[in-house]
């Protein structure tokens, strides 16, 4: 990289590094991981996954999207297995059990 372009750019000339920027500049309209890709030279591909993995973590916290934990499932006893199944037949035969439906009174006619 010759010195004109660093100087171009704006960099000091402190950050020259072996003929490399110690930060890369980004394109306009290019990715993270296509700036990583590009700067393998300065940055291993491990370390440069790692820091494009980071960035896909921020952007997703700043959306403000949770990251969703996944509960194992309980396994359920013989007893709780009989149960659900009954409740799912009766559901499916629409049986109600134990829900007493309350009677209405009568309405009282009004007088004319």
């Amino acid at each position: 990289m010759a010195i004109g372009t660093i100087r171009r750019i704006g960099r000091p000339l402190s950050h020259i590094q072996t003929g490399l920027l110690k930060k890369p500049i980004r394109r306009a309209n290019e990715g993270t991981m296509a700036w990583y890709k590009r700067y393998k030279r300065w940055m291993t591909a491990t370390e440069a996954h790692d820091k494009w993995k980071e960035s896909q973590r921020a952007k997703t916290q700043k959306k403000g999207k949770p990251r969703k934990k996944v509960k194992p499932k309980k396994k359920l006893t013989e007893r709780e297995r009989r149960i659900k199944q009954r409740k799912d037949a009766e559901k499916l035969l629409g049986i109600k059990r134990g829900v007493k439906k309350k009677k209405t009174p009568p309405k009282k006619k009004k007088k004319k």
